[in-house]
């Protein structure tokens, strides 16, 4: 098992590194969440291509299994113009944040935010997550965020189980990666969910690591969009 040292000499030197991607921009507010929209194609896209500028090559790219998760990688491979077998690992998948912001609902029904109320719903579901950590909610709950937590801290080990001039893609969701954070850099959960809540679609967090120690260079980047013509393509949802 990596040994996680938040506070280790930041040394990068035969150090690997793993870049954890949170999904393009999906289709919030539709039927299907669980599709990228062609914006979310497109600034995965980008992403392959600022790779590319870079010469930054994946020697693997791992990912969830949930469509989102594929199309985003796809679209990275894409702009990369590399031929590279993706690794898929379901414990890499979001946590069930329909049926949590459900279950506080049930509890509190007088809080049900209004049809096509954003900030509303992004309020319950930041109430929802923090009851969740606290063993508050009831009802058929997928797995508990003690149980999150160890999944994810699995799934970690093995994506950082080779620890010799990797690079590493691990392309994922919002909650998991802002769990991975809280594993390496030690968070408490409300800092945790308040990271969650503020991750970008194609966001980059970049971390060192080897065998003996982990930590992280960068949390929620998007350079490929940083450009004054692309400002409109930064998103969150």
């Amino acid at each position: 098992m990596l040994n996680i040292d938040p506070k280790a000499n930041k040394d990068t030197h035969d150090m690997s590194k793993l870049y954890l991607i949170r999904h393009g921009q999906a289709s919030f507010g539709s039927s299907n969440y669980d599709q990228l929209s062609d914006l979310g194609t497109q600034q995965s896209t980008w992403l392959g291509e600022y790779f590319k500028e870079l010469a930054v090559s994946p020697t693997r790219i791992i990912r969830g299994d949930l469509q989102r998760h594929k199309q985003t990688a796809n679209a990275i491979v894409d702009g990369l113009g590399c031929n590279i077998t993706q690794e898929e690992n379901a414990d890499w998948n979001e946590f069930d944040f329909h049926m949590i912001g459900r279950s506080y609902l049930a509890n509190h029904p007088d809080r049900m935010p209004e049809p096509g109320d954003v900030k509303g719903f992004f309020s319950i579901l930041r109430k929802g997550l923090l009851a969740w950590s606290k063993n508050e909610l009831s009802g058929d709950i997928p797995e508990t965020w003690q149980q999150f937590e160890t999944r994810v801290r699995s799934v970690l080990a093995l994506a950082t189980n080779q620890s010799s001039g990797e690079t590493v893609f691990v392309v994922s969701s919002g909650g998991t990666i802002s769990m991975t954070l809280q594993i390496l850099m030690q968070f408490s959960p409300e800092t945790t969910i308040d990271l969650n809540l503020q991750t970008r679609n194609t966001g980059l967090s970049e971390v060192f690591f080897n065998a003996e120690r982990a930590y992280v260079s960068s949390f929620n980047t998007v350079p490929h969009l940083a450009a004054k013509a692309r400002k409109k393509a930064i998103t969150s949802a």
